[in-house]
């Protein structure tokens, strides 16, 4: 087992706000990425129908992934986006119903599943692969915030507050024992065996890049912005060459 996910620094947590500008350019990332020979499978690893589990981030839903599930499926992944509707929800919850999810789909593939995750998507998939290392053949996070719950932005701060308040108003106290058993598994060592990919960037709109970093993870620098690790040509180069390594 590796070590655990260090705490962030002081400096991480006084960043309250970010360029958040820069996520203007997704419009032209995702044009770009139309016209490059990687959106039509230029040295993208053959799926074969494996299965593949995507895990879209916070507020994102099914439409985060508009463009990175169709350009998997061209190329022969069965891909399977995570029943979390729009991942609003406390993550305890979102947890439970991801486990009995991937378990399921381990099920039907017959051995284990690689894991990509973007943003949020990317924290739990995180947890998921600490609590089942036999059950995820590979990890890819994009711009997922590693060291915090959530990034100090408040784009993302305010929501997650209002939902997270109104979430502990209707529990009792014992019931948040599955929170503390998330945050305590979101830092807990990462399992040894299993490869992990984090890939961030350091125009991010949302999030610092400092946050996702992990020490047991392959960290891939790109330039693109937050929503566009699903839907610029940086990102699908980093993707790509990460499913290699199911090949090696």
């Amino acid at each position: 087992m590796s070590e655990p996910l260090p705490r962030p620094h002081g400096s991480l947590w006084g960043l309250v706000s970010r360029p958040s500008w820069r996520e203007l350019r997704l419009r032209a990332e995702g044009r770009a990425l139309q016209a490059d020979p990687i959106w039509a499978g230029e040295g993208v690893p053959e799926g074969r129908g494996r299965r593949l589990v995507l895990v879209p981030g916070f507020l994102a839903g099914a439409r985060s992934l508009s463009m990175l599930e169709p350009w998997l499926r061209r190329s022969g992944w069965d891909t399977r986006r995570a029943p979390v509707g729009r991942n609003h929800q406390p993550p305890e919850d979102v947890l439970d119903v991801l486990e009995a999810w991937l378990l399921q789909a381990v099920a039907m593939e017959g051995g284990p599943v690689p894991v990509i995750g973007h943003s949020r998507g990317g924290q739990q998939a995180r947890v998921l692969a600490v609590r089942h290392p036999d059950a995820v053949s590979l990890l890819v996070t994009l711009g997922a915030p590693h060291r915090v719950l959530y990034p100090p932005h408040l784009v993302v701060r305010a929501p997650a507050a209002v939902l997270q308040l109104a979430h502990w108003a209707r529990h009792t106290r014992r019931d948040l024992t599955g929170h503390e058993r998330f945050e305590a598994d979101r830092v807990a060592p990462f399992p040894d065996g299993v490869p992990f990919v984090s890939v961030y960037s350091h125009t991010d709109g949302f999030l610092d890049w400092r946050l996702s970093l992990d020490p047991a993870a392959e960290h891939v620098e790109i330039d693109c912005t937050h929503l566009g690790l699903t839907a610029s040509v940086a990102a699908f180069r980093a993707i790509a060459a990460a499913l290699r390594k199911l090949d090696e």
